[in-house]
Order: C-alpha cells, then sequence, then structure tokens
C-alpha cells in the first residue's frame, strides 16, 4: 500500500496549493486557476485516470454524486488521496469536492479564494456526504 504522506493524487493535489478559486478553469498556479470539480479532474488526469469532464457544470447540478459514481469507485472510509463531497450550507445535495490529505483535506475553497490544505474540523466532518477513489490507471 502506499504511504499516506507519498499517495499520488496527495502529491499532485499539493502542487495546486494557492491556485486560485475560477470557475471552470483548471490552470495550475497564482497566474491560473481552477474550481472544485477542476481540481478533482485535474488530479485523476495527471493520475491518468479520468478525463476532463465538461465545463458547462452548475456546481449546483444534482448530479454530482452521480458523475462521480461513474467515474470514480465509492469507499466506505476516505484515506488520503480519496476524493470527499460536501453538503454545502443549505443544500440537500453535495456541492463540494476535496481530497483527503494525511493533514485534512485539500481543495478549492471559494471563500479563501485559493487552494488550501487544512484540518478536516467537526464542521466540515459534519457536512461529509460521500467518499470516491481515484481508479487504479490501465
Amino acid at each position: 500500500m502506499i504511504g499516506t504522506q507519498q499517495h499520488p493524487a496527495v502529491i499532485e493535489a499539493r502542487s495546486w496549493l494557492g491556485t486560485p478559486f475560477a470557475l471552470h478553469q483548471r490552470v495550475k498556479g497564482v497566474h491560473g486557476g481552477v474550481d472544485c470539480v477542476g481540481l478533482i479532474e485535474a488530479v485523476g488526469g495527471t493520475l491518468g485516470t479520468m478525463e476532463p469532464a465538461r465545463r458547462d457544470y452548475s456546481l449546483w447540478d444534482d448530479d454530482l454524486v452521480a458523475q462521480m459514481d461513474v467515474r470514480m469507485d465509492r469507499t466506505d472510509e476516505a484515506l488520503a488521496g480519496d476524493v470527499m463531497a460536501f453538503h454545502c450550507e443549505g443544500s440537500i445535495s453535495p456541492r463540494h469536492l476535496a481530497i483527503r490529505t494525511p493533514h485534512g483535506i485539500l481543495h478549492t475553497y471559494e471563500l479563501v479564494g485559493r487552494v488550501v490544505e487544512h484540518g478536516l474540523s467537526r464542521g466540515w466532518t459534519s457536512r461529509i456526504a460521500g467518499a470516491w477513489r481515484f481508479r487504479v490507471a490501465t
């Protein structure tokens, strides 16, 4: 098994730290931009396990979980390198994605305006809607 600090998804996701939030974008770095779906797709693309989907989505689409189920393998426990979906305040369906890291989660956080990594507080834990594992590249 890959060590949690060395998981390829965590390593790639961390290379996006500081990238500004930008809806429907997938450009790494301080002059780029990415949203939560784009970050997951970019990491999956680098791992060779995911092709970019459409860019005309809305983060308010009700099919986020269905799309995750088609593109990744659902898991009961999120380990480092897995993708987690979260409910946003007032939402019935999940509206946000993050990558689990040994320290918490890494995601494009619109309120902060960039890709960040932080602990998985009770507030975030209470909003978990599901977890998925990247498929192994073939």
